[in-house]
Order: structure tokens, then sequence, then C-alpha cells
């Protein structure tokens, strides 16, 4: 969150993610989706 350049991406996929998981059962975290680490590179080596 405090890199400038995927600031706005981990906020608004932290809120999808949240809303997404509220309608599942998040007992087993499995069941969950979840930030990975290869996303978020992704992201900041587009932005970059």
């Amino acid at each position: 969150m405090k890199v400038d350049l995927i600031k706005d991406y981990m906020l608004s996929k932290q809120k999808e993610i949240n809303e997404y998981n509220k309608g599942i059962d998040t007992s087993i975290e499995l069941n969950g989706r979840r930030l990975t680490n290869l996303a978020v590179f992704r992201i900041y080596v587009t932005e970059y």
C-alpha cells in the first residue's frame, strides 16, 4: 500500500475481494479469494 504505482490497484482489488468473500463461507480459507504476490507484481511491472 505504500508504493504509489500500485496503491490505487491495491485499494480497489481489496474492496472487490472483500465484497466477494462476504457472500461465501470463508471458514475454510481455500473457499475465499485473495490477492496474490504474482498479481501485485504483474501490476507493478505494468505500471512501471
